[in-house]
């Protein structure tokens, strides 16, 4: 193996040198290049660096897979050889022959066949080439270009060998026996982590207070007056009762209900809560409102001047985004298994296969399923239930319940805005240079902060958010402080250097520890960027070592569990009429060491309607299906027992839907999948039969992003502006068509939106796979992606990541200089 991997090197550096030889004749023969000596330097030098990142990255993959093969089911490792050392020695002869030839050749092009040592006169486009003549010159830019090149070639060389070295020791572990853990052993070594954190930085311990929550079916009992209301909810009930809501929110849509307010409330009891000190608790909880009913007015206000009722009074007037349907396709998700956010937060599937949306819905437009998923497990402690029936967020009272989990969860480094109103939130000096200080302004920031601060003068939805505050405040007898900072013009965003900046998710440790035999860390530890597991929600960081290593961990008694898997979750249609039988599949569940699982027990869990369960003390049980005229998520259980009496526990989620006997239209959208800022690209669609477009009456298209589609006369394509924008990012083109049968059909087209000029780069796109070495370019600015492990950053959040302006970019990203 090794011979041939020095074989691939030597023919990546010939094609490197090849590249080098030829690129001054591209030029000569593309006049419309006028570039000078510098650009082409720097474009011969970017080429030469991206390669070889590429092309080491390509040898990584068949070094891997030949370190495994095949065998009964498993992958079974085995020693194979790795490049050593002596090959940077190689590299660095090939690279050094190749650039002296490179420059000798050039001083060879610039001497006259007729007149030996007097320069050729040279062409306007191959000018800037005359000056290699000049031997010190040369000579300069020779050293300066190969000492560049190498410094390069060595460190990605140096990094990849230190990834390959961990991907390796990963993939034995998980061929190998499971590794150990002691679970009391882990509970402390988590308790030492969070209790690490709450001493550097007070607010964790206070924003991981305020995620406790409810049980449902004691949210479910929440009703105006209800005698056993928790004292959170009785305390809102006294501050504003139904009456005033109906005030404020006297245009508000049916499902914005009195009730389900109070039972979003009741869902959280961080909010209105009575507080321990000399604080007073009605004070308090009457500013929160006043926050909340602001915010909720500019999210989903009818904002109407010279209306029927003032505009701070037309607040709850929209369910969901505007231009989307619960039938609109793969919108506001990154719903792709090998990006962390698919993989972290499923997206839902439509019968077809096709993704569920994740577009505004609420009281807040709760948006993207990274969002989804998080709010599922605080109301359901299930990620998956929301992201199969997103339409929850609009139809139930988690419309506002929503809001409320966006009011008091943080989204560090910026805190929730409940601490902020509430006076918990201490800024540092940081903050108070960044012109942040507890107030109404700081929960804007919070809320939309990239759009609406900043600025030398306040941003018109600020300032509209700003009125809403004062005159909701006026109505409910609230008074506002003179020094309350209400705006945030000038205000710069929330930083690593702000007090409010704390690590709440659960990752990897990719230390290395050398008292175990793999060198593996077997430990999780605390980030900022968001991860499927939270240090807020109990048994995460478990979950977090299962999903990272190949562990098993003993219970108090030293026994190791049986590992329950109830199957992966079901979405099926309700029978037109009868049962349909679902069967319910635990196979997959197993046991360790010589253990075997005795008993098998499925139950539904949940409140509402129940589903006929049989077979239920099996490995299979079956669930018998009813019609249906709506949309049904139902769960279920599965609890396992081995011979020494240890048990683990699973769940899952049946996802009904109604019963259609029409014949679904086949169709597909076609367009271009990238369009360059400010241009115009048409979307077609396409029917696999032809006839059917006149029997086609009706036409929805609609777009995430709220772009303006502007359809053809007989509704068959529709054509779009692109945004103006810096960063590319995906919009969504979706069509619903109905023919007069009442058949349906339904397809969406995703297509990227760049930047009109992307420098020497791609544009960053926020969810995009980069590895150690990667470049990008954003506002003329080039960067690179840090090496392995902190490439895993550089495609999330961009409110951390995005290169340059994210609150942590320099974690993932360096900046290149001008001159490279």
């Amino acid at each position: 193996m090794k011979n041939k991997y020095r074989s691939t090197l030597r023919t990546i550096f010939k094609a490197l040198c090849l590249y080098v030889f030829s690129a001054p004749l591209v030029y000569a023969l593309s006049p419309e290049y006028s570039l000078s000596e510098k650009q082409k330097y720097r474009q011969v030098y970017n080429f030469m660096i991206l390669y070889v990142h590429k092309e080491t990255e390509r040898l990584s993959q068949p070094l891997l897979t030949e370190t495994f093969s095949p065998g009964s089911g498993n992958m079974q490792f085995s020693k194979a050889e790795e490049p050593d050392n002596p090959e940077i020695s190689k590299i660095r002869s090939l690279v050094t022959k190749g650039l002296s030839q490179f420059f000798k050749d050039r001083i060879t092009q610039t001497q006259s066949p007729d007149e030996p040592g007097q320069k050729r006169i040279l062409p306007p486009d191959q000018l800037n080439l005359a000056q290699l003549n000049e031997v010190a010159e040369r000579e300069a830019k020779h050293d300066n270009y190969f000492n560049r090149l190498m410094r390069e070639v060595t460190t990605k060389y140096k990094d990849k060998q230190e990834e390959i070295r961990h991907l390796n020791a990963v993939s034995k572990a998980k061929a190998g026996k499971p590794h150990v853990l002691d679970k009391n052993k882990v509970l402390e070594q988590r308790d030492a982590i969070i209790k690490t954190a709450e001493a550097d930085n007070p607010m964790f311990g206070e924003a991981r207070r305020d995620q406790r929550t409810l049980d449902n079916e004691s949210v479910e009992a929440i009703c105006p007056n209800g005698a056993n209301n928790p004292e959170n909810v009785k305390r809102v009930e006294r501050i504003l009762p139904s009456e005033k809501w109906d005030f404020i929110f006297p245009k508000r849509l049916k499902e914005y209900t009195y009730e389900n307010f109070l039972k979003g409330i009741g869902k959280y009891p961080a909010l209105c809560q009575t507080y321990a000190d000399d604080k007073d608790s009605d004070a308090i909880c009457t500013r929160a409102l006043v926050t909340m009913f602001a915010h909720f007015t500019q999210e989903t206000g009818a904002h109407i001047p010279g209306g029927e009722y003032p505009e701070w009074r037309q607040g709850l007037a929209y369910l969901r985004e505007i231009g989307w349907t619960e039938k609109s396709e793969n919108g506001y998700g990154i719903c792709a298994p090998d990006l962390w956010q698919g993989k972290a937060y499923p997206c839902g599937k439509f019968p077809n296969g096709q993704y569920k949306s994740y577009f505004g819905r609420g009281a807040k437009q709760l948006s993207y399923n990274y969002n989804y998923g998080p709010f599922s497990i605080s109301i359901y402690n299930n990620v998956r239930t929301l992201l199969n029936s997103p339409e929850r967020v609009a139809d139930t009272w988690l419309n506002l319940a929503s809001a409320a989990f966006f009011y008091i969860f943080p989204a560090p480094p910026k805190p929730n805005m409940l601490s902020v109103m509430d006076g918990r939130w201490m800024p540092n000096q940081f903050d108070l240079e960044s012109e942040r200080s507890p107030g109404f302004g700081v929960t804007t920031m919070i809320i939309n902060g990239g759009v609406e601060c900043g600025g030398p003068v306040e941003n018109a939805q600020s300032l509209n958010r700003i009125e809403y505050y004062k005159k909701i405040a006026e109505y409910l007898g609230l008074p506002i402080p003179k020094d309350e900072k209400l705006g945030c013009a000038n205000m710069r965003q929330f930083d690593a250097n702000s007090s409010a900046a704390i690590n709440i998710y659960w990752d990897q440790d990719y230390t290395w520890n050398p008292n175990n035999k793999d060198g593996l860390s077997y430990r999780c530890k605390l980030v900022s960027y968001q991860t499927a597991y939270n240090a807020f929600i109990e048994g995460d960081y478990i979950k977090c070592l299962i999903d990272k290593f190949n562990v098993v961990i003993k219970d108090d008694s030293g026994i190791i569990p049986p590992r329950a898997y109830a199957g992966g979750d079901l979405n099926v249609m309700a029978p037109e009429s009868g049962l349909r039988a679902v069967k319910l599949d635990g196979r997959a569940s197993k046991a360790y060491g010589d253990n075997k699982i005795t008993h098998w027990e499925w139950t539904e869990i949940g409140t509402g309607r129940r589903l006929d369960l049989t077979n239920q003390n099996n490995d299979v049980a079956t669930v018998n299906v009813m019609p249906a005229d709506t949309s049904q998520v139902y769960q279920f259980q599965l609890e396992i027992t081995d011979n020494k009496g240890a048990k683990g526990i699973d769940t899952m989620s049946l996802m009904i839907d109604p019963y259609s006997c029409g014949t679904p239209i086949s169709i597909e959208l076609s367009s271009e999948n990238k369009v360059a800022s400010q241009k115009e690209l048409q979307v077609t669609a396409m029917f696999s039969d032809p006839d059917i477009v006149g029997k086609v009456p009706h036409y929805q298209w609609s777009s995430s992003r709220q772009i303006t589609l502007k359809p053809s006369e007989d509704n068959t394509f529709v054509s779009f502006t692109a945004p103006a924008t810096k960063i590319a990012f995906d919009v969504s083109v979706s069509l619903v068509v109905t023919d007069n049968e009442g058949n349906q059909g339904s397809a969406s087209k995703i297509i990227e939106v760049v930047p009109s000029s992307e420098g020497h780069y791609p544009a960053w796109k926020e969810g995009t796979h980069y590895h150690g070495g990667s470049r990008v370019s954003l506002d003329g600015q080039d960067y690179e992606c840090r090496p392995f492990p902190f490439s895993g950053w550089c495609g999330q959040s961009a409110y951390h990541y995005q290169p340059g302006k994210g609150s942590h970019w320099r974690d993932a990203w360096i900046k290149i200089a001008k001159e490279d």
